[in-house]
């Protein structure tokens, strides 16, 4: 069951026998829908409103989990999704002490 986080984030799906396997609505268009699974990379970019090439940059660089369901499907699970979001929205950690100094000049 998907978290009130990510049930906004939710569409709904049917399977089918495409290349990937999930379909959006008709309209291609986030509904609610508290049985949603995962998403496609372009449907989170759609729902969260980040681009695409950074979503893919947060998960190369290991940020963002996925499971890739063949050689042309890549989904982010809704705990997975909604765990980057819950990091993502909070404040940087400050390192204790003072801030290191630069050379100046140079």
């Amino acid at each position: 069951m998907a978290s009130s986080l990510t049930a906004r984030f939710v569409a709904d799906v049917s399977w089918n026998s495409c290349h990937c396997g999930f379909v959006s609505n008709d309209n291609d268009i986030a509904t609610p829908s508290a049985d949603r699974l995962a998403w496609r990379v372009a449907e989170v970019a759609q729902l969260t409103g980040l681009g695409e090439t950074t979503l893919w940059a947060e998960i190369r660089a290991g940020r963002l989990p996925v499971a890739r369901i063949s050689a042309r499907c890549t989904v982010v699970r809704a705990a997975d999704l909604e765990a980057y979001l819950e990091r993502a929205a909070r404040p940087p950690e400050v390192p204790a002490g003072p801030a290191p100094r630069g050379r100046r000049g140079r």
